[in-house]
């Protein structure tokens, strides 16, 4: 939620705004105010599927000055709106029910058909 402004980053790492930025590109393949951007809409992610924080107190707590430009960051990024991206990830989830890691990284269940060419189903989970 802090700001961090390129200048500030680049004086702390000895470098003029100019070399920050360039040498950041270069390290990590998008611009300093991209990552941060990313980093804050993956916050946001987490605080949605795991509170029930309004979305205007998200935005606020991740560092969006705005709630429009929380929304259009987060809809460039998740391809959904932040309402929409709640209501996707909680369907089918009970009232307190709280996610398995399954979710958090986003693997797959395993299916609880047969396995190919036999007649028995897959073995229970434990």
């Amino acid at each position: 939620m802090n700001k961090f402004p390129v200048d500030l980053l680049a004086e702390l790492c000895h470098m003029s705004p100019t070399h920050f930025r360039r040498n950041f590109q270069s390290a990590m393949h998008m611009a300093p105010l991209t990552y941060l951007n990313t980093i804050r809409i993956m916050n946001a992610c987490n605080l949605l599927r795991n509170t029930n924080h309004t979305i205007l107190t998200i935005s606020e707590m991740t560092g969006f000055s705005t709630l429009s430009n929380f929304n259009r960051h987060f809809n460039q990024m998740m391809k959904v709106s932040p309402k929409e991206y709640r209501h996707q990830t909680l369907k089918g989830r009970k009232p307190g029910e709280i996610p398995s890691i399954i979710e958090y990284a986003g693997w797959l269940e395993p299916d609880e058909a047969p396995y190919p060419g036999k007649k028995e189903k897959a073995p229970e989970r434990i």
